[in-house]
């Protein structure tokens, strides 16, 4: 079962990413923004991950993000050349865009969601919600949690956010890789902080 959007939104989604695609590389979708702050992970470990994949893969990273988001994911997008920032679009055209992903990495988050229901790859951080219940963690959808003492906590909000903070570039480079290189028979070893 896909995610319902309509032909013109199909249509725009498969010229958009159309543009976007060059060479071999993977198209990975990131997602660096959540509705709470305490699912964030710092921006500067975004941009050493796609950094990585845009070395390691040759990925073109695009950039997904929706309302109140836009400076974190600016903040990203001036940390890694080779990203694009998809345009403010609607939930169809979202759904459409990610559909044409081979994968989404980011936080736990309604394109993650979206992503699952197309059959398309993730990675996801998880923290303050409980994978377990928000992840079919399965070949293709795959989870990054620490499984701290205080987590899963449900908050929306936390000073410390070790839960996130704590999880290493290393481990989501090489679990994204080797998603990728499943698929495509290429794969990065996972790169230290």
């Amino acid at each position: 079962m896909g995610f319902p959007a309509a032909t013109t939104e199909e249509r725009w989604a498969s010229e958009y990413i159309g543009s976007l695609r060059s060479g071999d590389g993977p198209l990975i979708g990131v997602v660096a923004a959540a509705k709470y702050q305490a699912k964030s992970w710092p921006v500067e470990k975004f941009i050493k991950l796609c950094n990585s994949l845009v070395e390691g893969l040759g990925a073109r990273i695009t950039l997904i993000w929706g309302p109140g988001e836009r400076d974190t994911v600016e903040s990203l997008n001036r940390g890694v050349p080779e990203s694009v920032m998809i345009p403010e679009v609607g939930i169809a055209k979202l759904g459409a865009i990610v559909s044409r992903l081979d994968l989404l990495v980011g936080v736990d988050s309604g394109p993650k969601h979206i992503a699952v229901l197309q059959g398309v790859p993730t990675v996801t951080l998880f923290g303050p919600t409980d994978p377990r219940i928000w992840d079919p963690m399965n070949d293709i959808h795959r989870a990054v949690y620490l499984d701290l003492p205080c987590s899963p906590c449900g908050k929306k909000k936390c000073g410390k956010n070790r839960c996130m903070t704590e999880i290493k570039v290393s481990t989501v480079v090489e679990i994204a890789s080797n998603l990728i290189g499943a698929r495509s028979g290429n794969k990065i070893a996972g790169r230290e902080e």
